[in-house]
C-alpha cells in the first residue's frame, strides 16, 4: 500500500528509484539521473538540507559525465527550481535551448520549465498571447483575459510575463466588479510563483505594484 503525505510520497519515490537503478544498472548515467530525481523529491518534501547535499555531489559528477542527455539536464533544471535556485535552473534551460533548437519536443519541455520563452515557437506563441491579451485588456474583457492566461499557464507555469498578466487581469477584473475569494486565491498563486523576483529583475517594479493592488483588494473583501 502506498504511503501518504510528503514523507510517504518521498519514500515511494525512493523505492521506485532503487528498483530502477537495479533494473537499468547497465544504462549510461542511470544512477546519476535517479540521484537528481531523488534530490528533487527531497526538495519538494521540504528537506532542502539533504537535497542541497545531494546536488553538491551531483554537480561534481556532472563535470565528469559524458553524454549528458536532455532529459538528465531537464531534471537538473527542475531540481534547481525546486530548491529556489532559479538563476541556475534558467542557465541550464538556456544551454539546452541552444543545443536542441531544432528538437520541438525538447523545446516544448524547456519552455514549460522556463521563466521566459526560449524556443522559436515559444517566442512566437508569447507574441501571439501578448497581442491577444492587449486586445482583451483594451476591450475590458478581463474574464476572457483570465481564461486566456490561465490556459497558457497550464503549459508554461513558470513564465514570468504570463503570471504578471494573469495578476493584472485579475486585479482589473476585481477592481471593476469587486473581489471574491477564488479570484484572490488565483492571483496569489501567480504572486507566489514570482516571489523570488528581486530588485535586479526588470519585472520587479511591475510585480511590486500588482502585489500592492492585490493586498488592497484582499483588505476590501
Amino acid at each position: 500500500m502506498a504511503s501518504t503525505g510528503k514523507q510517504g510520497r518521498l519514500k515511494d519515490v525512493q523505492d521506485i528509484l532503487r528498483r530502477t537503478k537495479k533494473k537499468y544498472r547497465d544504462h549510461e548515467n542511470v544512477d546519476l539521473q535517479a540521484d537528481i530525481i531523488e534530490a528533487n523529491s527531497l526538495a519538494c518534501a521540504g528537506d532542502t538540507q539533504q537535497s542541497e547535499k545531494r546536488i553538491n555531489t551531483i554537480e561534481q559528477q556532472l563535470e565528469d559525465a559524458t553524454n549528458k542527455s536532455a532529459r538528465l539536464m531537464l531534471d537538473m533544471a527542475r531540481t534547481y527550481k525546486s530548491l529556489g535556485k532559479h538563476d541556475k535552473s534558467q542557465q541550464v534551460l538556456e544551454d539546452l535551448a541552444d543545443a536542441y533548437a531544432d528538437n520541438p519536443e525538447i523545446c516544448d519541455a524547456i519552455d514549460g520549465l522556463s521563466e521566459e520563452p526560449l524556443s522559436r515557437r515559444g517566442k512566437q506563441r508569447a507574441v501571439e498571447l501578448n497581442q491577444k491579451g492587449k486586445e482583451l485588456f483594451a476591450s475590458k474583457d478581463y474574464d476572457k483575459a483570465v481564461q486566456l492566461f490561465g490556459q497558457a499557464l497550464k503549459h508554461y507555469p513558470n513564465n514570468i510575463g504570463l503570471n504578471l498578466n494573469m495578476m493584472l487581469a485579475l486585479v482589473r477584473e476585481m477592481a471593476a466588479g469587486g473581489a471574491s475569494q477564488p479570484q484572490l486565491d488565483r492571483c496569489a498563486e501567480s504572486m507566489d510563483k514570482l516571489a523570488h523576483l528581486n530588485a535586479d529583475n526588470p519585472q520587479f517594479e511591475r510585480y511590486s505594484v500588482l502585489c500592492e493592488h492585490y493586498r488592497k483588494l484582499r483588505a476590501s473583501l
